[in-house]
Parts: C-alpha cells; structure tokens; sequence
C-alpha cells in the first residue's frame, strides 16, 4: 500500500523591495593656498564632498521612483484548490529623500597632484532613510474579509534594520561589478600662480 501526502495549505511569499538612485557629482571648496618662490613647495588645500541626489523605492517598470503607494511584502495562506484562507499585505507610502552629502575630506596638493577622495557611507546612510521612511501599512485578512489596518513602522524597522547592512553590501558589490562607482571623486591640481593668486583645477 502506497500513502500519498497531499498539502492541505499552500503559502505563498512575496517580497518587494526596488531600489533607485540618482547620483550627484562631488563637490571641491578651497580652503587654503600656500605660495611659495619654489612651484614645487607651493600648496593648495581643498575640500572634497561627494553625494548621491536621491534614493527612492522604484516603480514597477523600474523607470524612477513610485509615485504611489507600494506592496512591499504580501504573504498569502490558501487551501489547496480553494481560495485564500488569510492574507496579509505590507504597502509602504515611500519619501523620495534628499542626498546625503559626505562629511568633506581635505587635501593638500602640490602642483601636478592627484587625489582620488569616495565616501563609502553616503549610499548605505541614503539607503537607511528610505527604509526607515516607507510609512508601511499592514492590512490582514481571513476568508476575504479585513481583520485589521495598522501602521506598523516600528515592526518594519525591527524586521529590516539587520537587513540594511546586507542591502548596502549588495548595492556596493553590484556597482562595483558593474564597473561603477558610486560617492567617488578625482582630484587633480594643475598648478598654483601666487603672483596672481590663481588656482587651476
């Protein structure tokens, strides 16, 4: 005699998080000139900051940010061959938000000098705010009908904090794969003229 297990309930787990960026160009201040007779002893010091635009959770054609409401995880419990037992569904209301600048770094050049300046925390701080900005809904369901509607921003929080770190990882090695690099700026000084007090970079 054969015994054949068949499932009486099927989960089923969605989970939906799409990410956008947009990347700005770095930023470099003067702070500092040191003339000397010598070209080769004078200076420059400049201020360097690099940031991204904007981050925001992307629409479905993953042409830019949602403009609307979004499902960010739906869990479904059915009975095999009938219709839903329980749902539940997460939909986040997100904020596109605003770049974060990096806390400036300064360099000082000598004529002919090259820097190479990034801020490997920009992406996973823009990343974090938009997570901790989604201001999700949870709506449960059983047998079709709603139970109950919360907003449970604290909940979310709690599930994805421990997630941001493998999310910044992944957006990091992704890019870089990808040959792109993202919060990074190239710095050359071509020269100092005190006689004038100019500065070409």
């Amino acid at each position: 005699a054969a015994q054949v297990s068949v499932p009486l309930v099927v989960a089923n787990i969605n989970l939906n998080l799409p990410l956008w960026l947009q990347i700005a160009q770095a930023k470099g201040d003067l702070t500092h000139i040191q003339c000397a007779a010598a070209v080769p002893d004078r200076r420059a010091t400049i201020n360097v900051s690099t940031n991204a635009v904007m981050a925001c959770l992307g629409n479905p054609g993953g042409t830019g940010c949602s403009g609307g409401p979004l499902t960010i995880a739906d869990v479904q419990l059915s009975a095999v061959g009938l219709f839903p037992i329980a749902d539940a569904k997460m939909t986040g209301q997100p904020i596109s938000q605003s770049g974060l600048a990096g806390a400036g770094n300064s360099f000082v050049l000598a004529p002919g000098g090259y820097v190479a300046a990034s801020s490997s925390t920009v992406i996973g701080d823009t990343v974090t705010n938009v997570i901790n900005g989604l201001n999700p809904t949870l709506d449960v369901s059983l047998l079709q009908l709603q139970l109950l509607s919360i907003s449970p921003g604290w909940l979310l929080q709690q599930v994805l904090n421990p997630l941001l770190t493998l999310i910044n990882q992944l957006v990091n090695t992704l890019t870089s794969l990808l040959g792109i690099s993202l919060a990074n700026a190239d710095l050359w000084l071509n020269g100092v003229d005190c006689n004038n007090t100019e500065l070409v970079y």
